[in-house]
Parts: structure tokens; C-alpha cells; sequence
């Protein structure tokens, strides 16, 4: 096994990684390993218990161990089921994730006012919204205002204000022409 888990230290995160046990461990034929591996991940009774018997088998004469430690095995793999992923996966969330850490260390009040524009679930718009105002330096994430806020969230020095379409209700028609007559000296000015 270290040759296929020596990379990660022992435990299996990939698919691939299990495919590979699979085939070289069980004697499971490659054409068969991804659709043994997706019955795993679905808990697929029926079409695990087929292989299953062939893995343990195959897997003692392999590596040479008793059959409760190759079934301990195949119950590890079992259990990995809900937490693997697919090994391109993990690059382009890694990539991703680098990118956005440097992005919220190096412009965090740009990066908060996107990251709200961008999200249209209250509950999340919230936790942003307390992520950014205890992150690092002060950040203020205001209400609408009617002299500062644009259409979506708005940056005005250390600040952020909610955008005037995020309220319920205003169209984008509405929105655009309360941004166009900005500043407004008072109430009937708005009117």
C-alpha cells in the first residue's frame, strides 16, 4: 500500500487512490473499480457485497495478511466513501483557496464587498458580514444609504454599504434611477 498511499502519508483522500487499491490490492478489473468505488459512495449494498469477496481473497494472497485485517481494510475503504474526492479536485480548490487568502489579506475590504455582492442568501450575507467587521482592521459594513449606496454593495473608504438592490422589493429599474439622482439634499428631495 505505500506505494499507492506513500504520497499521503498513509490515508486515503482520492478516488484514484482507492481505484488503485482496488486493482492492485483486490484484483478488481480497472473497468470495474470506478463503479465499485460510486457504489461505495452511494452505499450501494448490493453491488459493494460482489466485490467485496473477490477483495478480500485477492487481497490476502496480495499482501499476505489475514482476512480480518484485509476486511478492516475494505471497511476503511468503505468509511472513506463520504470524505474522498477527486485528486484534479483538490488542485483547483487549492488554487482557488491560495488565491482568495491572498485576495482578503492583501485587499480585504474589496475582497468583502464582492464576496457579498455575490452571495444572495441572507443567512450567508450575515456571517460576511461578522466575518468582516471583526477581520483584522475594522471593517464597517453599513446599511442603505440613500446618498451612498450604489446598486450592489459599495466601497466608500473603510466602508461597505449594502447595496440599494439588496433591498426587498426594488427593482433594478427603481435602483438605477435613486443611483442617477444621487446626492439628495433631503426627504422631499428623494420624493
Amino acid at each position: 500500500l505505500e506505494k499507492i498511499l506513500g504520497k499521503t502519508y498513509g490515508l486515503m483522500i482520492f478516488q484514484e487512490s482507492v481505484s488503485k487499491i482496488l486493482n492492485e490490492v483486490g484484483g478488481i478489473p480497472l473497468k470495474d473499480c470506478e463503479d465499485v468505488r460510486k457504489a461505495i459512495s452511494k452505499k450501494k449494498i448490493d453491488k459493494i457485497i460482489k466485490h467485496k469477496e473477490k477483495f478480500i481473497e485477492n487481497g490476502q494472497k496480495t499482501l499476505g495478511w489475514s482476512r480480518e485485517k484485509v476486511e478492516s481494510l475494505f471497511e476503511d475503504i468503505e468509511s472513506w466513501s463520504g470524505y474522498g474526492f477527486n485528486k484534479s479536485h483538490s488542485v483547483a480548490y487549492t488554487y482557488v483557496s491560495m488565491r482568495l487568502l491572498y485576495l482578503k489579506s492583501h485587499y480585504p475590504i474589496e475582497f468583502f464587498a464582492a464576496t457579498l455582492s455575490c452571495e444572495k442568501t441572507i443567512d450567508k450575507i450575515k456571517q460576511y458580514k461578522r466575518d468582516a467587521t471583526s477581520f483584522g482592521r475594522t471593517i464597517e459594513v453599513l446599511p442603505v444609504d440613500i446618498n451612498n449606496s450604489k446598486k450592489d454593495f459599495h466601497i466608500d473608504g473603510e466602508r461597505i454599504y449594502y447595496g440599494i438592490a439588496d433591498l426587498k422589493g426594488i427593482g433594478d429599474e427603481v435602483t438605477e434611477r435613486i443611483v442617477a439622482g444621487q446626492p439628495y439634499r433631503n426627504f422631499q428631495d428623494f420624493l
